[in-house]
């Protein structure tokens, strides 16, 4: 449900904008919405929102920023010049990729066909907003269907370079999976 998504996005932005946050993010969920959409999750009207609403997801994006960025930093301790990647199963609208782009080497989202879609146009929203972000890369493909070509697309990000340390993040996905598909897809990604 891609407006259930966006209303995620509508909420990281409201506590993206909100320095007080651990997932403050300087606005850059904000620079991804349209224009008309901004003013409803905007500093000004941001405080009037019940934290409530938003914290749920607030507390997930920091807990996961976090393990990221740890993953990370045990990774550069080991002192292998290993190169880092972050992908994103079922990414949604969601930042991290961009937000956490200074401390990876590459980050790569999948989701569904219309889901990139959609995100293809908000990045190039924000690059207009950011032209320095870097962006990830998107593949459009459907995870319920643990086919040979998503096999052989996630088989080809982890065997493209030995030299790469790969993260797979999954957020909030696995649960809309059918029974058995995620116990696969996580044997595919080991």
């Amino acid at each position: 449900d891609s407006n259930l998504s966006l209303r995620v996005l509508w909420w990281k932005a409201i506590f993206g904008n909100d320095r007080t946050s651990p997932c403050f993010d300087d606005g850059l969920a904000y620079d991804m919405l349209p224009s008309y959409v901004r003013v409803l999750v905007s500093k000004l009207f941001s405080s009037l929102y019940p934290r409530w609403t938003h914290v749920v997801i607030e507390i997930r994006t920091a807990y996961l920023d976090q393990a990221v960025r740890s993953i990370v930093e045990n990774v550069r301790a080991t002192g292998k010049q290993s190169k880092l990647r972050l992908v994103t199963m079922g990414c949604g609208y969601d930042i991290r990729s961009i937000k956490l782009a200074n401390i990876v080497d590459e980050a790569i989202e999948l989701d569904l066909p219309h889901v990139i879609a959609a995100k293809q146009n908000m990045l190039l929203r924000l690059q207009k907003r950011r032209p320095t972000a870097t962006l990830p890369i998107l593949y459009a493909t459907d995870l319920q269907k643990l086919d040979d070509e998503l096999e052989s697309l996630l088989q080809g990000i982890l065997g493209r370079d030995k030299d790469w340390h790969t993260i797979f993040l999954f957020e909030g996905v696995l649960m809309y999976l059918n029974d058995g598909i995620p116990m696969q897809l996580l044997q595919v990604c080991h």
